[in-house]
């Protein structure tokens, strides 16, 4: 179309020419011009709520499922009706963080607001069997928190903080590591090779199904349709990997391939 408009101006050019139009017809030519131009200009998406309120970003470094309960809650006595902390985030919440996973906490804070947190700020930390591990106050909470994951410590009037909670899990055992296929020393005389990966993990030596496993700190656990086996995991350093099964006693291994 544009190069048909460039095509149509030069005939016009050379060969002028007078168009004469009533009055009405030029007013709808320029309602449709005016609607053509903003036609053009694309509508933004609109912000979410949640755009305009300060927030937690809570981070689970452990192996473990947490729990947290989070008291942003304002009194009553401290809020009126017309105040902008009286809004739906002003609550106590509940939240099911996975390990390694991570959670968004809305507060009843405006971006633009620089109120106080609450009294009785706190953020509990729980087990998957309901104990207790920890409480931050508020006071604990601005020692932990940083700033928008950066190394920097923010105060109370920050626009949004992270908290890592959980026991992190030392280098030598993080699950990703144990992937690959698995070997017996030669000098070991019970020989035993073993493949796992994010999904399975599969006892090479016998004819044997894939089974399930999860790894709970340092210890793995297979379980097959008709048997169950664990094992400790005594150390992890490279491609050498040592595990105390229960029912092959001390194995060292050595890693073939990723």
């Amino acid at each position: 179309m544009a190069l048909g408009s460039i095509l149509l101006s030069y005939w016009i050019i050379r060969e002028p020419f007078h168009f004469n139009s009533k009055p009405i017809f030029k007013k709808l030519l320029f309602g449709l011009s005016l609607f053509a131009f903003v036609a053009t200009t694309q509508k933004k998406d609109a912000p979410t709520y949640e755009d305009g309120f300060k927030s937690i970003d809570v981070y689970n470094q452990g192996s473990k499922k947490l729990k947290l309960i989070v008291d942003f809650k304002y009194s009553e006595q401290l809020l009126k009706e017309d105040s902008p902390l009286n809004n739906e985030f002003n609550r106590i919440d509940t939240l099911d963080l996975p390990a390694g996973g991570s959670e968004r906490i809305i507060t009843p804070i405006l971006q633009v607001d620089s109120a106080n947190f609450p009294i009785n700020f706190n953020i509990t930390v729980l087990d998957s069997l309901g104990n207790k591990l920890k409480v931050y106050s508020k006071e604990t909470f601005l020692k932990a928190a940083t700033v928008d994951y950066k190394s920097e410590f923010g105060d109370e009037y920050s626009s949004s903080w992270s908290l890592i909670v959980g026991d992190k899990i030392p280098d030598k055992l993080k699950v990703y590591k144990i992937y690959g296929r698995w070997k017996t020393e030669s000098s070991v005389k019970r020989m035993h090779t073993f493949e796992i990966r994010e999904q399975y993990y599969y006892d090479v030596d016998p004819d044997s199904d894939l089974a399930k496993y999860e790894i709970q700190d340092s210890s793995i656990i297979i379980s097959y349709p008709k048997m169950r086996r664990q094992g400790k995991i005594v150390e992890l350093d490279g491609r050498n990997l040592t595990i105390k099964w229960e029912d092959k006693g001390m194995l060292k291994y050595h890693k073939l391939y990723e």
